[in-house]
């Protein structure tokens, strides 16, 4: 047996030592590695800000990819933010109405943001056969519940809901039709305003904050599509986006989030 050895020479300890540490490395689970990464890369994400709401938010009448106004705010934000785009054609507030914005709340609640940008209230004003109208009794209890949800989240996001926009019944090539229906749904959005305001009042903290998007359009048919007097056209979506822009920077809590932030809209 000893002259199986003839010649060779035993392996000096520190290479023991470091065959020993590689196996080791080898033998570490891959998931735990990662959970480093992750940690490490968490402490220098991007602010992230999730908009939720009806068409207005999805972008309709224009290319919601670049002109609506959660495409704009994402480019007038610029590095640091991260901006999602939660909006529904036709989305209400209330639950019981098909669609509504509730469909999408567990895709909110998983992107864990650090802001909830919402407007809601237009389609809500709708009667008819949709008969959104005839269940509105429930809107300031489902609105409270919506708030009350999103504020429980383990990112704590800071609320921000909107006034929705107007209707502007001056909008150039509206027909008669159009006209009586915005009409009598006008009347019903400025109601749903006042109890929007009187439930943010509720919440009466520095987490729920109260954005008037109705006064920024109102009165302004050159910011609305043409032949519809509810949606933006894209000036009106790039004025929005100017405003929620200028509030976000802002706000006290979302600047300690992360102090190197820009303080300017682009």
């Amino acid at each position: 047996m000893k002259g199986m050895f003839l010649g060779r020479r035993k392996p000096p300890p520190s290479v023991w030592l470091l065959t020993c540490a590689s196996v080791m490395i080898a033998l570490l689970d891959v998931s735990a590695l990662d959970g480093i990464e992750t940690n490490i890369r968490g402490a220098d994400s991007a602010i992230r800000i999730a908009c939720l709401g009806d068409s207005i938010t999805a972008g309709a009448r224009v290319d919601a990819r670049t002109e609506s106004y959660p495409a704009k705010l994402r480019l007038r934000l610029g590095s640091g933010w991260d901006v999602e785009n939660f909006g529904i054609g036709g989305a209400t507030l209330i639950k019981v109405g098909r669609p509504n914005v509730w469909s999408v709340l567990d895709r909110v609640k998983n992107y864990q943001p650090d802001a909830v940008v919402i407007s809601l209230g237009t389609n809500d004003t709708v009667g008819k056969n949709r008969k959104n109208w005839d269940r509105i009794d429930r809107f300031d209890n489902d609105y409270r519940d919506l708030i009350t949800q999103l504020r429980g989240l383990g990112s704590s996001p800071i609320i921000f809901v909107c006034v929705p926009t107007p209707m502007v019944l001056e909008t150039e090539g509206l027909t008669a039709e159009r006209i009586a229906d915005l009409r009598e749904r006008e009347p019903r959005l400025r109601n749903l305003s006042d109890r929007i305001r009187r439930v943010v009042a509720e919440f009466d903290d520095l987490g729920v904050v109260l954005v008037d998007l109705n006064g920024l359009l109102n009165n302004r048919p050159d910011l609305m599509t043409f032949k519809d007097g509810v949606h933006p056209n894209v000036k009106g979506y790039e004025q929005i986006a100017r405003e929620v822009c200028k509030i976000l920077l802002l706000n006290k809590r979302l600047k300690d989030r992360r102090a190197s932030l820009d303080e300017t809209c682009r």
